[in-house]
This record gives C-alpha cells, structure tokens and sequence, in this order.
C-alpha cells in the first residue's frame, strides 16, 4: 500500500459491521482506525479537533474517511449522507472519503461522485478488496469497481414536466403536479407489495391482506384518473419516472443512468453480497417451522455471527480468484472449501486463544481449555450433519468467481439475469445461515450449560438449565425428522429446502433440483418414507373416487329412499292427527 500509515475514520450505524470492520483493518500492518461511530455530527466534531491538533503536512501518516451514507436504505437517508461528504470536501479538501455502502444503484454512485467522494466499495467486501480500494484512492485514481456507468460529468437538473409550454396555465400546472405525485405514490406503493408477496414464509393471512391492498392501491389509480385526467402524453409519462425529487434539488447529479448490463465477477459478487448485508439489518427471529442452532444466541451475537461468515466467504472467494482456479477445481475442492470456511469462522468467532474454565469431574475442580480448539474437534460429526449437506456451494463459488450461466428450474440464465441473481442470492444466504448453525452446534453439545458461555453468548431466554435441554432435545428431534422424513421427501420431490432472510426474519423456501442420484442410493427408513408417499400418490386418487361414490350413493339413500319414507310417515301422523281431530269439533257444534 502506501509507505505511510493510514489512519481511518468509520462512520455507520450498524455497530457489528462497524467494530467488525474496524478489527479486521486493525490486523493490517498499513491501516489504523482511530476513531468509529454512528453520527455524522460525532465525526465532523473530531475531524473538526483532528485537523486542529495534527499536522497534515507530515508524511508519517494519511488520513481518510469511512462511511456508509446515512442508514443506507432510505433515499432521503442517502443523499443526506451524500450531503455530509459535500460538507467534508468543503471544509476538508484533504481527506478522501470512501464509502462502504449496501447499495448498488449507479444514479446514487453518480451523485456521491459528484458530491466529493473519491470512491464506492460495496458492503460485503473483503477486507482485501477494501485495501485496494484505499490503495487506488491514495494513488489518486479512485475507486469504482464493478460501477461501469459512472461518470465525473455534471449535468443540470431536468424540469419536473419537460413537455410543459410556457403559456400553460397555473391551474393546468398544479393539476399535472398533482395527478403525477398521486401516480407515483400509487405506483411506488405496487411495487413494495408485490416485492412482499414474493418474501418466502410470508402467512396466508398477510398475503390476503397485501392483495386486498393491491386491489385498494388499483381502483385508486382508476379513481385518479377519472378526477384528476393528466394532460400528458404516455411518452412524457415514460419520461417523467425517472426524474430527480424535488427535496435533492440541490445536489449536483446526473441525469438518471442506466445501469450496464453485462458486470464484472467483482460487480456481481459485490451485488449479491451487498443484499446478504442489508437483510441483516432486518429481524433475524427464526420464523420456519424448525429449530436452528443459532436460535440460542443473543441477537446481536447472531447478526456478528452471520456478519463473519460473509466476510470470510468473501475473502476466500479473493484468495480463489488469486489461485485461478478453473470450474473443475473448484468442483472437486468444494467440501474442503466449506470445510474451511467453517473453521475460519469457529476461530474468529470464538477466538483464536480464548480459553475458559469448565468442570472437570474426575478431578472434582475447574480446568481451562481453549474454547476453538474443543469445538473444532467436532469437524467429523459437523461435516457429516450439516456442512456436507449445504447444496450447490461449487455452483455458487463458480458463479461468482467466473460469472458463468446459472441453471434453474430446467433453464438456463445468463449470471446477470434477475432469476439467476435471485436464485443465487438464496443459495448465498442458506449457506451463511448452515455455516453459522454448525459453528454454534458443537458448543451445544460441549458446553451448553457452562456459566461462562451463557453469559457471553445466550439469549435470556435460554439461561436455565431446563430450556436449554429443551432446545437441545428439540434439535435432537429435527436431526432425526431431517434424515428419516424431510430430507427423503425433499429427494423425492426433487427440492431442496433453504433457509433465507425474509423481512419478518429466518424463513424457509425450496428451489427444485435434479436429485435422480441421490434417491437411488436411498437405503433402509428413508427408501421406505419415498416407497410411502409413492403409494399414498398411486392409491390415494383411487380412494378418492371410491369415497366420491360412495358419499353419494349415502346421500342418495338419506335423500331418495331414507328421507321420502320420512317424509310419508310424517304425513300419515299428520292425516291422522287431522282425522281424530275432525269429529271432536262436530259434536262441540
């Protein structure tokens, strides 16, 4: 890198991503972070005291900004963050600011260029591609990598309504103005509900719900149009979509740019990766129907766990790319590189000297062990639980690295194709949730009941020794339903069931996938379970139809021949009953 020490500043508001960030890059021997926080007035007040107390003309040490622009989700959010570097630039000319944001959308890229920042990295990177990034910032190049359509050229903003003459009235104006906001609202509103119709798990009652909203959302649409009629043309319509909103007027952007779409490996690795952590920031409350070894951690030790996990993923996915390793390779090195990944993650996670005191019953007293090192011993019993059974990992690490087509569904997509990056983004995120359950999974059957460990690493509801046997039989119980029920359905279906971050949290979803292979080498309960549903499929209709005739054969000897001899011995009752009656009011008269 450079010869002097680089200092960093990190401003976010995740605080896992932050220290996370912060301890990786301590590692280096080039970076140092002096100073992480989550508020933009925080920051520039120690700038402010920095710049007072330092001498910038010293060649021992650079300095340089970290940030992600504001929460990095909501556009207001963005461009005020796009804001904070404009005034850092102003005041501050000499720091670069690099951002290390979730989000990938070229006109947000644009602005920030054209705002100060000096380059843009995608959250999810490795700590390696970090490094080049403030490498290429230090060396005056910037850094824009798998960002094609940016560009340094200003523009001047585009008129709410281009196709509007000089001489329309006021009235015509405001009713345009108005017909327009209404139309977007209503538009934007669409497209969040339908992005949550396809959320995996969502409850029949929420989906009921959404397209109830959806229908609402249309007759609206209608109703506007019949009110407020829009003197535009459909092509001004077309034009008007992508315009600037009026609150970041006084930014300098772009006109709106379309993103390319052919992108480079990195690109596409950094899109994906980026989604991975911005659903992070969402719930992750198990929501699926089985239990999870992560589901006894505290929260924000789970988010840190899933955290690390991605940020190994993407280092190794640099150390690959380095090695260039071909499609066969890494076909036939996939179970070492999960293997791998998963022991990075179990000493980074757990540390790799940390040691703690545990009972020891022979001698009657305490002993220390280290905590990675007995949970890494496990490496057999984990592989053959869960990492073996993570599918399609090569598929995933040859996608990334060397942007092949993506197979799905019987199709064939191009790697930027919108199915092939979904369905990739899937198998990215079982992986991280598997990985992360195997990392927890040892300590549960080591050392689930010591003091030390439920401090530092439970949930409170899993403190007392009956919920945590509680949890520990309940995941006993799916290993057993997973290998002798769900997982021969799921090959005879020819599916695989995946866990993935959903909004409400950690769902469950299933893709389909050729699994001839597999179900031919089925032996003993499992063969029997396929050999089960392979009958029930074969009789079951036959059934039906039987209980069909017969259902209606009862209902025609209740209705035809049951119910009419019924219904004439209550109309004899009621002739007799009508006959006695008769002649007792004769004699009354």
């Amino acid at each position: 890198m450079s010869d002097r020490l680089v200092k960093l500043i990190i401003l976010d508001q995740d605080p896992i991503f932050r220290y996370g960030l912060s301890a990786m890059l301590n590692e280096t021997s080039d970076c140092e972070v002096i100073w992480n926080g989550d508020r933009e007035a925080d920051a520039w007040d120690f700038l402010g005291e920095l710049m007072r107390d330092s001498n910038m003309d010293h060649p021992a040490s650079v300095y340089m900004l970290l940030l992600e622009l504001g929460d990095g989700r909501s556009e207001a959010s963005l461009y005020g963050g796009i804001r904070f570097c404009q005034q850092i630039k102003s005041e501050y000319p000499q720091i670069p600011i690099l951002v290390l944001s979730a989000v990938g959308d070229v006109q947000i890229v644009n602005a920030a260029r054209n705002g100060g920042v000096d380059g843009w990295c995608v959250k999810g990177a490795s700590v390696t591609e970090i490094q080049s990034a403030i490498e290429s910032i230090l060396a005056g190049q910037g850094y824009w990598d798998g960002f094609i359509g940016v560009t340094n050229s200003l523009t001047q903003f585009t008129p709410d309504f281009p196709n509007q003459r000089s001489n329309s009235s006021l009235f015509t104006n405001f009713r345009q103005r108005l017909h327009q906001s209404g139309d977007n609202y209503i538009n934007d509103s669409l497209r969040r509900i339908q992005h949550k119709l396809k959320t995996p798990g969502l409850p029949l009652l929420e989906q009921v719900i959404l397209a109830g909203r959806s229908r609402e959302l249309l007759a609206a649409r209608w109703l506007l149009d019949q009110i407020l009629p829009s003197p535009t043309t459909p092509e001004t319509i077309s034009n008007t979509e992508n315009r600037q909103p009026l609150s970041d007027r006084n930014l300098p952007v772009l006109s709106p740019v379309t993103t390319p779409s052919n992108h480079s490996p990195r690109g596409l690795q950094a899109e994906l990766f980026a989604n991975c952590a911005n659903h992070l920031q969402q719930p992750l409350h198990n929501v699926s129907d089985l239990a999870l070894e992560i589901d006894i951690l505290l929260i924000d030790k789970k988010r840190e766990l899933l955290y690390l996990v991605l940020q190994n993923f993407a280092n190794q996915l640099e150390d690959l790319r380095n090695a260039q390793l071909g499609t066969e390779q890494i076909n036939q090195l996939a179970g070492n590189l999960i293997q791998d990944l998963w022991e990075t993650t179990v000493i980074n996670f757990f540390g790799k000297f940390s040691r703690i005191q545990i009972p020891d019953q022979q001698f009657q007293q305490e002993r220390e062990i280290e905590l990675s090192q007995l949970i890494l011993q496990d490496r057999k019993l984990v592989n053959q639980e869960i990492l073996a059974k993570i599918p399609r990992v090569a598929d995933l690490i040859v996608y990334l690295i060397h942007q092949t087509d993506w197979y799905m569904e019987n199709e064939v997509y191009p790697a930027t194709h919108p199915e092939a990056k979904s369905d990739a983004q899937i198998i990215l995120e079982n992986l991280l949730i598997q990985v992360a359950n195997a990392t927890i999974q040892p300590l549960i059957n080591r050392l689930a009941d010591v003091e030390s460990i439920k401090k530092n690493f439970y949930n409170r509801q899993m403190l007392s020794s009956r919920e945590i046997e509680r949890f520990r039989n309940n995941l006993s119980w799916k290993y057993r339903f997973h290998k002798y029920y769900l997982e021969p359905k799921a090959i005879f279906e020819s599916r695989y069931h995946l866990f993935v971050f959903a909004p409400r949290g950690i769902a469950q979803t299933s893709v389909y996938a050729p699994r001839q292979a597999e179900l031919s080498q089925l032996r003993g309960i499992p063969l029997l379970v396929t050999i089960g549903f392979e009958f029930r499929d074969a009789i079951a209709p036959r059934l039906q139809s039987l209980v069909s005739v017969l259902g209606s054969a009862v209902v025609f000897v209740l209705t035809q021949v049951v119910g009419r001899g019924l219904g004439l011995v209550a109309k004899g009752i009621l002739q007799g009953i009508g006959s006695a009656a008769l002649p007792n009011m004769k004699n009354r008269k």
